[in-house]
């Protein structure tokens, strides 16, 4: 038996989403305004053949739309009724043709926004091929614009992803989701309220006493990386980025098509995250965004993602290939350049903590790092990460790593002492998290990415031979751990 009220009540909350009207909303199912104004006062329900055109315009399915599943649960974009309902607008058949292929991919919100934006000749969409020749070392630039019209859906179809990221792009320009969640924040420098402020010339967060500006899309809090590790130095400009991690990530992506091509790491966190969806998952230590860009697919909740790092630059990076390659559109994405040690939100805000790599990174910080995260995440909630752990500190062959990171010691890697004092085997990682003050967890170890079970054999050797990177003979643990 179908609830009248609480189908009224979701109809109404998905057509507010989506931006359109109840007489738009008529338009696209060839009914009349007052159908669903008495659908949205709970004194009719439609008729059981509206219901798959209903479920399709507003991007649900028929079962959630019912009351059953979450939203997307079951959901099959039917791209030729989405086409129908388009003929609404006053737009082209071409681009009533392009807005279908970017149906799989836009979310209906977006959609109909880009809809209207075509209907007021806000947006102008091309597709053009550029052909540039040296001969004779005479350079030329020769360009030609494809006529969408010669292009049926099939024919548009392998643009419908770059389409849709620029669709994001031009609509959210002039948004930023640090204004949903500036109420969660507060100033690492004095805990007072964060006011978010934004003008023609500058846009910036402001508790009153301290002001961080948002350059790049990135809110920057001024933090500089650890001395002794710089890692991100090397990447000076965005073509190192881009052809050093972004193409080398894009081409790990292309191999990933369902959670089972997944590391066993990765698999238990995509596992995670998909069964506690989240509304909020704060990453820490994001780096370039190699985690979170392996996960996103399979992120198929609304959700704000917040990426966090020292680095500045990197975050930038960070932004500017996700929203030209990566983007997800059921994700809002914020980056903070802040130190992790001390998070600008404040107590009990974070439903969930996720890091892939960043507690590694902080290294022999990693434990203020903990702790700081178990201040913002709520009572009941999770931290989900990877670390790198020794199986067991007795083991012969651990011994033998073990001595040759103490050989550095006072010699030619003064950092040395410090990560040595930051290496755990598993039975002692048990004791840290319960010291962290987590009420219960899940810690499993699993193979290393290259599939050995356990740590790397030692080398014949005197000394350490990886400098900058601490952790590369260890073995990997998943965590899950509950406050």
């Amino acid at each position: 038996m179908i609830d009248k009220k609480d189908f009224a009540q979701k109809l109404a909350d998905l057509r507010n989403k989506c931006g359109l009207s109840q007489s738009k909303l008529a338009d696209m199912l060839y009914i009349s305004g007052q159908a669903v104004s008495k659908w949205e006062n709970a004194s009719s329900l439609p008729d059981i053949e509206l219901l798959w055109p209903l479920s399709q315009i507003l991007g649900v399915s028929v079962d959630y739309l019912l009351g059953n599943g979450h939203n997307g649960y079951g959901f099959a974009n039917h791209s030729e009724t989405v086409k129908e309902s388009a003929t609404a607008y006053d737009i082209s058949d071409e681009n009533i043709s392009l807005l279908s292929a970017m149906s799989d991919s836009l979310p209906r919100e977006y959609l109909y926004k880009a809809a209207k934006y075509i209907e007021k000749d806000l947006f102008e969409y091309k597709i053009s091929l550029e052909l540039t020749s040296n001969i004779d070392n005479i350079k030329n630039d020769y360009k030609r614009e494809v006529d969408l019209r010669a292009l049926e859906k099939d024919g548009l179809a392998p643009f419908a992803k770059l389409l849709s990221n620029l669709t994001l792009q031009a609509i959210n320009s002039g948004y930023n989701p640090v204004q949903e969640i500036i109420g969660l924040m507060k100033c690492p420098d004095c805990e007072k309220d964060f006011e978010y402020f934004k003008t023609s010339a500058d846009e910036y967060i402001s508790c009153g006493e301290h002001r961080f500006e948002i350059k790049d899309g990135v809110i920057d809090f001024r933090t500089f990386e650890m001395p002794g590790f710089t890692w991100s130095s090397w990447i000076r400009r965005y073509e190192d980025y881009k052809n050093g991690f972004g193409a080398g990530i894009a081409n790990e992506e292309k191999t990933i098509k369902s959670i089972d091509n997944l590391h066993e790491i990765d698999k238990r966190i995509v596992c995670e995250l998909q069964k506690e969806k989240p509304p909020v998952i704060l990453d820490i230590g994001s780096g370039v965004a190699y985690g979170l860009r392996k996960f996103m697919k399979f992120i198929d909740w609304e959700c704000t993602v917040i990426l966090t790092d020292l680095s500045h630059r990197i975050l930038k990076y960070d932004k500017r290939y996700i929203d030209e390659h990566s983007a997800n559109p059921k994700i809002k994405l914020l980056y903070l350049a802040c130190d992790v040690r001390n998070l600008p939100f404040k107590d009990e805000t974070m439903p969930c903590i996720l890091s892939y790599g960043g507690y590694g990174c902080v290294d022999y910080k990693f434990k203020e790092a903990f702790i700081e995260g178990l201040r913002v995440l709520k009572t009941g909630k999770k931290l989900i990460t990877d670390m790198a752990v020794i199986s067991d500190r007795q083991n012969e062959n651990v011994q033998k790593w073990l001595k040759l990171i103490q050989n550095d010691i006072g010699h030619d890697y003064d950092m040395a002492d410090l990560y040595y004092r930051s290496i755990f085997d598993v039975k002692e990682w048990h004791g840290l998290i319960k010291e962290f003050g987590f009420k219960d967890f899940e810690l499993i170890k699993v193979p290393r990415y290259d599939g050995i079970e356990n740590e790397l054999p030692v080398p014949d050797a005197d000394k350490f031979p990886y400098h900058d990177e601490i952790t590369r003979w260890m073995c990997l643990a998943f965590i899950a751990a509950v406050k």
